[in-house]
């Protein structure tokens, strides 16, 4: 089946539009990154800071005796995890 190219891709005429939505997806991405960024790190701090009464230990001690990494590491590793298959699928599922 035919799809005409001004319903699957930018034209000389759609371009300014096709343009400005995309810059706007991408403001709204880095935004939200930054937000759950500035979460992510400020609980690492938190945990870091904060002792248990009994053991004494940090509750980042604690909580790395379960977990494998930090919350940062964790953060940014599920991130390009998630950014890798959401483009081998963009990639997938365009055709040329």
């Amino acid at each position: 089946m035919y799809k005409s190219r001004a319903r699957t891709e930018p034209t000389a005429a759609t371009a300014p539009q096709w343009v400005t939505a995309l810059w706007a997806k991408l403001e709204g991405l880095m935004a939200d990154l930054g937000g759950v960024c500035v979460k992510v790190y400020t609980l690492e701090q938190v945990l870091a800071r904060k002792r248990d009464n009994q053991t004494q230990l940090s509750f980042l001690d604690e909580a790395l005796s379960l977990l494998e990494t930090k919350p940062s590491l964790m953060f940014w590793t599920t991130l390009a995890a998630a950014l890798e298959t959401q483009c081998k699928e963009a990639v997938r599922g365009r055709s040329i």
